[in-house]
């Protein structure tokens, strides 16, 4: 039997823009590369000292190469030339490196990319909509927190997708307010249908919107394989194109804050669920080790992500049966294609899922089709010798080696991290949270915790989970 769950087509993800103020000012003041400058800064101040240089060395030099020789003064007839020569080359010689140290550093500053590409209104609510939509679902306690008018865009952005530059969406959120306001980052769980991205589905993602009224600038990122790059495979539970995805979106929404002078106050939060929980998880990875400056990172709360990919492997080899079989199919699609692996699917499912699997994810079916095309017997759907050698037979290693590669565990977040997940989640075990917290609280993790909730599976955890963080995520800000 599956268990009752709720789609969760509709979690969130946040703007995020590029940093093009900063990269100026930090080219004239960083190390120039090119192997010549030995070092030196390119600032302008060098720069003029430079020219100084070449002046100096056109007129009377002090240097003890020169001997005290005045480059500008005849060469009597009959005087002794060898030294002159010498002098000369070494005049001229350090005229050229010279010349070549203004070279190597005279590039053309780097221009700041983009990220922003355009947006349109899909949705628009009042407060007092809000409010009563909240007080007629019976959150009275949610209701009378809102604040702000909102309005929700389709939203477009940059992002470069295997060295290729795309146009990746999203949903965006924005409360009507000149008050300052943080960010907010809510990612939302796995889906397969193009039909349920957030800029394509956008009325289903309508009550998540309302949270911008709270006071957050509010992002949904579709993930790439959805929306405006719906032609591509969603390289699922890939790490960095996951995060990407978000970041690159939280880079563009800082650049619409600044265009349309919304007073954006570099504070961000992140969230997300299941899917949605392990791209939380590797967005704050990825924004610590790559971009640690960019945005204050309040918090970040991931709920019931798969984080550990070889542990749900694990996970996966000790069942008889799993109520979700599409997540397991989807996972092999998107790791042989990113990752161009050599096995064919025959290596991993057995006859007749492995010839069926890649007709299934074109981003027409939903994940419960799917699952309608595969089977819960694990025995029946996962070739034996996978199941028997996945870890130790070097066929399988290039995928085992991808899982942990993109498994964002083994790191030491700074930012405080608030873990959730349902005590009884046969979907993803709670004990894959709680090895992760684990292990991030042995490699020295300042400020992590993990809450159960208790008696809730995968989807019965899911509002519990979204209603706790709001009100941690409130007094936070």
């Amino acid at each position: 039997m599956q268990e009752n769950r709720i789609e969760l087509n509709n979690f969130v993800s946040v703007p995020r823009q590029v940093a093009g103020r900063k990269q100026n000012i930090m080219y004239l003041f960083s190390e120039c590369s090119s192997p010549e400058t030995k070092g030196l800064k390119c600032s302008s101040q060098i720069y003029l000292e430079r020219k100084q240089s070449i002046k100096f060395l056109l007129s009377e030099s002090s240097a003890p190469e020169t001997n005290g020789f005045d480059v500008s003064t005849p060469i009597n007839r009959g005087q002794d030339l060898n030294p002159v020569r010498n002098r000369l080359n070494g005049t001229i010689y350090g005229l050229l490196i010279t010349l070549l140290l203004l070279a190597g550093c005279h590039k053309e500053d780097p221009k700041p990319v983009q990220y922003y590409l355009g947006s349109e209104e899909v949705l628009s609510f009042t407060s007092t909509e809000i409010k009563n939509g909240l007080f007629f679902a019976g959150l009275s306690d949610l209701a009378v927190k809102m604040k702000y008018d909102v309005k929700v865009y389709k939203f477009n952005y940059h992002i470069n997708y295997q060295g290729v530059d795309r146009t990746a969406s999203g949903l965006l959120a924005v409360p009507i307010t000149s008050d300052p306001l943080p960010m907010a980052s809510l990612q939302h769980g796995t889906i397969a249908a193009n039909k349920n991205a957030p800029s394509v589905g956008y009325n289903d993602y309508s009550t998540l919107t309302w949270f911008a009224s709270l006071g957050y600038i509010l992002a949904i990122p579709d993930y790439i394989g959805f929306g405006e790059t719906a032609d591509l495979l969603h390289p699922y539970y890939h790490a960095e194109y996951t995060a990407m995805s978000v970041i690159n979106m939280l880079f563009a929404a800082r650049q619409y804050a600044n265009q349309e002078s919304l007073a954006f106050n570099n504070k961000l939060f992140l969230a997300g669920y299941s899917e949605g929980g392990f791209a939380t998880m590797a967005t704050h990875m990825f924004l610590e080790n790559d971009h640690p400056e960019e945005f204050e990172l309040v918090a970040s709360s991931p709920g019931a992500g798969g984080y550990d990919i070889n542990g749900m492997l694990e996970y996966f080899f000790a069942m008889d049966t799993y109520p979700d079989p599409f997540y397991i199919a989807y996972v092999a699609m998107a790791y042989k294609e990113t990752y161009d692996l050599e096995n064919p699917l025959s290596d991993f499912f057995n006859a007749p899922y492995a010839s069926v699997i890649p007709t299934l994810f074109d981003g027409d079916l939903s994940a419960g089709q799917i699952n309608g095309q595969l089977t819960n017997d694990l025995g029946a759907l996962l070739n034996p010798d996978f199941k028997a050698n996945a870890f130790t037979d070097p066929k399988y290693s290039a995928l085992i080696a991808a899982f942990k590669e993109n498994s964002p565990i083994d790191w030491t977040p700074k930012a405080p991290v608030i873990m959730y997940h349902g005590t009884d989640d046969v979907v993803i075990p709670y004990g894959n949270s709680e090895n992760v917290y684990n292990k991030m609280i042995g490699n020295g993790a300042p400020n992590i915790e993990l809450v159960p909730i208790e008696g809730e599976g995968h989807g019965s955890g899911f509002m519990p989970y979204l209603f706790s963080i709001i009100e941690r995520f409130e007094g936070m800000k």
